[in-house]
């Protein structure tokens, strides 16, 4: 667990732990609110409005595979690996947050590496 160096929206350097992508943080210069994402190996600050609520992700989210099949993706499988039922395709669920509609979506990456036995088979929309 290190220390990541982000830069806010007034200048102000920000020295924030690796492990707070869930925590709000504020610059300790201007106050500006922010949450920690992790894009590729850096981790970049995500500015949120001070009177905006950032909803709870929901319960249950769809996506459509692409073997063309709708998958019911849970709660409990966003940000892990999930197979297909219908093509058996592995697939890294990454749950996204559009931060000017504060809605989520879910992005699926293919996982071509081998399995490491801890992926899950995914329910289809009926």
């Amino acid at each position: 667990m290190g220390l990541s160096e982000v830069f806010c929206t007034c200048g102000e350097r920000i020295m924030v732990s690796a492990d707070g992508t869930d925590h709000v943080w504020e610059c300790g210069s201007c106050g500006q609110p922010f949450q920690l994402y992790k894009e590729g190996a850096t981790y970049v600050p995500l500015f949120i409005d001070a009177s905006a609520h950032i909803p709870d992700p929901p319960e249950e989210l769809t996506l459509e595979c692409g073997c063309g099949n709708a998958l019911r993706i849970a709660r409990t499988l966003y940000n892990h690996r999930v197979r297909c039922p219908h093509c058996a395709e592995r697939m890294a669920l990454v749950l996204h947050l559009d931060p000017k509609r504060l809605s989520y979506s879910i992005l699926a990456r293919r996982v071509e590496g081998p399995s490491l036995g801890d992926t899950r088979v995914l329910s289809a929309v009926r």
